[in-house]
């Protein structure tokens, strides 16, 4: 953990480095690493096509923490201990603004929900309830203006 108590906003931002900001290689795509769930994060966003012009969309976002460590190959390829990838699905809410658990809603939660074993009828089920858990991700790359970008392609179930 780093000491806050010396920090010093002001001249941390006017520090100068001579270094080039490099990027590291890709999570080689079709691997299966188990990661950690972060804190969720609930967004809304506005549509912008003419079709979607005034509604709105929640979000939910979930940091997941991999340790390479646990493979040894990802690690040497990538050339870190750990990265964190983001995981994300458009959340259905009723028009109260609750979560929509009506058959064939919210899919991608259930998704999430039965890769954690979360998703039992009956059993008690929060959001926040998901974040600390281990959960099982195929590794997918998606290009973008000439680069890789890792991403989660499908969660596992266990």
């Amino acid at each position: 953990m780093t000491d806050t108590s010396q920090f010093d906003a002001t001249t941390f931002l006017d520090a100068t480095t001579t270094e080039a900001n490099e990027r590291r290689p890709p999570i080689p795509a079709g691997k299966i690493l188990t990661g950690i769930i972060g804190e969720p994060n609930i967004r809304q966003t506005e549509g912008k096509k003419e079709k979607t012009l005034g509604q709105t969309f929640t979000w939910l976002d979930l940091p997941i923490v991999f340790d390479l460590n646990q493979d040894p190959e990802v690690r040497s390829v990538v050339g870190q201990d750990q990265v964190t990838l983001r995981f994300s699905t458009g959340l259905e809410t009723t028009a109260n603004g609750a979560l929509d658990n009506s058959k064939g809603k919210n899919n991608g939660l259930r998704v999430l929900r039965d890769a954690l074993g979360m998703n039992v009828p009956g059993q008690p089920f929060s959001i926040r309830m998901m974040q600390g858990k281990p959960v099982r991700c195929k590794i997918g790359s998606r290009p973008y203006q000439g680069e890789v970008y890792d991403e989660i392609d499908s969660l596992v179930k266990p």
